[in-house]
């Protein structure tokens, strides 16, 4: 009989690039926020129909700064898979990017929309 081992057993043990694994969180968060920024398929299919969403939540006066927060967890999470696929470690997409890295690009994600909202640089999309 054959044991299969979980995904998470076989893994333990592949080595990360060095050159991905980041020194903190901190150069983590800039490198998926440019990233993100960067991407062109991102950008038309996840995040512009999130903005959408949101303007119009603003203008009914429905949005929620929390909800809004966790809309972006699509974007976060591609873009995070995205990104280590493109370097052949993804297996790794969630450990390079830990669940904190990922917040906080949530987090920036929607303090961004909001203050871009706020100044009039987003209308009508």
């Amino acid at each position: 009989m054959i044991n299969f081992k979980s995904l998470n057993e076989l893994y333990d043990d592949v080595p990360l690039d060095d050159e991905i694994m980041f020194d903190n969180d901190e150069d983590a968060v800039k490198e998926l926020k440019s990233y993100i920024d960067d991407s062109n398929s991102l950008y038309n299919n996840k995040y512009i129909p999130l903005i959408k969403g949101y303007v119009k939540r603003k203008k009914d006066d429905t949005y929620d700064h929390n909800l809004a927060v966790k809309g972006f967890k699509g974007v976060v999470d591609e873009a995070s898979k995205m990104f280590a696929k493109e370097r052949d470690i993804m297996q790794n997409w969630n450990i390079i990017f830990n669940q904190n890295v990922r917040d906080e690009i949530q987090e920036l994600l929607t303090k961004e929309f909001e203050t871009k909202y706020d100044e009039g640089e987003i209308g009508d999309i």
